[in-house]
């Protein structure tokens, strides 16, 4: 009766061992992957950056905002940081876009492609949305990827258009006085629609 007893409880006993195993290897799995409430803080602050910051230089060359374009470079700062002269070339970007007798030589890819025709003007610009895909943020620096998709509205001549878009980004960030701001901004792919 007592052999019996004990082998009743070795095959009870495997599958208990197996059980809180699984158990506690999930609360080990729960507890290391589990974000701190701060490290949240600042992806979203880091995400909120880019969302305001991105869209001011292209909101900057619309046609209704030539008026109030030295208050939005001024705002930029509010976004990009100079460490890496980023802001210097965001604040360029505005000044080139709404020149279109700049020479060719001197704009970026990108820039040319959308800004340097003197028979179109720009609009209209709206932002789609924001995918980050990948965020790392190691004490006061930050690396996000994300893809920005958005419509320019142009005219040419005396009709409208619209251009869909969307470009891949990878912006390096550096949190300054309690503020991240953006010190570098690299487009990584661009799919025009």
């Amino acid at each position: 009766m007592e052999l019996l007893s004990i082998a009743k409880r070795r095959r009870y006993i495997m599958p208990m061992v197996i059980i809180l195993l699984v158990v506690f290897g999930f609360i080990a799995y729960k507890a290391t992957t589990k974000q701190s409430p701060e490290y949240t803080e600042n992806v979203n602050q880091v995400k909120r950056t880019i969302a305001l910051g991105w869209p001011i230089k292209y909101l900057a060359t619309t046609e209704g905002n030539q008026e109030n374009v030295l208050e939005l470079r001024k705002k930029l700062s509010d976004y990009y940081g100079n460490q890496e002269q980023e802001l210097t070339k965001q604040q360029r970007f505005i000044t080139i876009a709404l020149d279109t007798k700049v020479e060719q030589d001197d704009l970026p890819g990108i820039y040319t492609k959308y800004y340097a025709d003197d028979n179109v003007v720009t609009v209209g610009f709206n932002v789609s949305g924001f995918k980050f895909e990948d965020v790392r943020i190691k004490q006061d620096k930050a690396t996000i990827t994300g893809k920005v998709e958005y419509l320019i509205k142009r005219r040419m001549l005396s009709q409208e258009y619209g251009t869909f878009g969307s470009n891949t980004y990878e912006w390096q960030l550096v949190k300054t006085g309690g503020k991240w701001l953006i010190v570098k901004e690299t487009v990584l792919s661009e799919d025009k629609q």
